[in-house]
């Protein structure tokens, strides 16, 4: 029961000790290497491209050390192919909901470099469509929902607002800063699935039914750069 207390006890005095709490905005550009030939239903090769933004906050901050929580979305809209149907152009959507923790440290006399290692689950939500390329055209739509899991680590170069300014206004005061991160790391997701129905039409549409598209796997490495404001 003792070391019970003394652990609450510790993580108390660390959190009360802390310095001040800072908020970050990231925004990234991330590009996966989706390489399951699932994927090639939707897209010409194996970069799975997506956008990010997220709202990261400092719930412990000790010394060197820190401790960030965040949420998240991503996104990709733009996956397009025709090769693998010889009369359907296919696309896929994917949004990305997720939240994350990211443990960083800052080395002693270069504090606006942090190394960190980071994780992430959500949900992927993925919709895809089916075109028919011939007269007549017909779109063929699904949804299905999956799980994502993500591991990594990075380095984030960060300068405070008084690098810029000789004295800036003290509502920018510190920890106000900007900076760059790179990142590199796995991206898991469960395999979407999507069966799309048929609805009825004339001579020109395709006569499918019961048509499915099979899993889609998107699991694969990742590298992320992207802009981070620290409020």
């Amino acid at each position: 029961m003792k070391r019970y207390a003394f652990a609450v006890a510790l993580l108390g005095a660390l959190l009360l000790a802390a310095p001040a709490r800072a908020t970050d905005v990231r925004l990234g550009a991330d590009v996966g290497w989706a390489r399951d030939a699932s994927f090639d239903a939707f897209w010409e090769n194996d970069l799975f491209s997506r956008l990010d933004v997220g709202l990261a906050y400092t719930v412990l901050a000790a010394g060197p050390l820190r401790l960030d929580v965040e949420l998240g979305y991503g996104y990709a809209g733009y996956l397009e192919a025709t090769s693998s149907f010889d009369a359907m152009t296919s696309s896929l959507t994917v949004h990305d909901v997720f939240a994350g923790v990211r443990a960083s440290y800052a080395p002693e006399g270069v504090s606006w470099i942090r190394p960190y290692a980071h994780v992430q689950g959500g949900v992927s939500i993925g919709l895809a469509s089916f075109s028919d390329s011939g007269a007549g055209s017909t779109t063929f739509e699904d949804g299905d929902v999956g799980g994502m899991v993500y591991g990594g680590g990075g380095v984030e170069f960060v300068l405070p607002l008084d690098v810029f300014m000789d004295e800036p206004p003290e509502p920018l005061s510190e920890p106000l800063a900007f900076g760059l991160y790179l990142e590199g790391g796995y991206f898991y997701r469960t395999p979407l699935g999507f069966s799309p129905s048929t609805p009825s039409g004339g001579d020109d549409t395709i006569p499918i039914r019961g048509f499915t598209a099979g899993d889609v796997d998107l699991s694969g490495g990742e590298l992320r750069l992207g802009f981070v404001a620290r409020l």
